[in-house]
C-alpha cells in the first residue's frame, strides 16, 4: 500500500470517528 494513500486513509478514518 502506497504511504501517502496510507496518511489520506487514516485522515479520512479520523474525520468520521471525529463525527461520532
Amino acid at each position: 500500500m502506497d504511504v501517502a494513500n496510507n496518511s489520506g486513509l487514516k485522515a479520512k478514518f479520523q474525520m468520521l470517528q471525529s463525527d461520532f
